[in-house]
């Protein structure tokens, strides 16, 4: 194998490589951002009366912030309902 093709080719994985760890990065904190805009919808929401609207509202996005605290706990990037 010529040896400035070999270089080539290592250039293009390492670059490959930068690239892909720089958006699993992203992705992390695209998970945290996307958290903390549910826990800010609750604290928005705290003055409510208790109603059932509220309770709903919370019931809700309480289930999707354990669900998604769930899955990172795991280690997985997508689950079913059923985990």
């Amino acid at each position: 194998m010529n040896e400035k093709y070999r270089a080539g080719r290592i250039s293009a994985l390492k670059y490959i490589s930068e690239l892909t760890w720089y958006y699993i990065q992203e992705e992390k904190r695209l998970v945290d951002y996307f958290e903390s805009q549910i826990e800010k919808q609750m604290k928005l929401h705290e003055c409510l009366e208790d109603t059932a609207y509220k309770k709903g509202l919370y019931d809700a996005l309480k289930e999707i912030l354990d669900y998604e605290k769930k899955c990172r706990k795991k280690g997985v990037d997508k689950a079913t309902p059923e985990d």
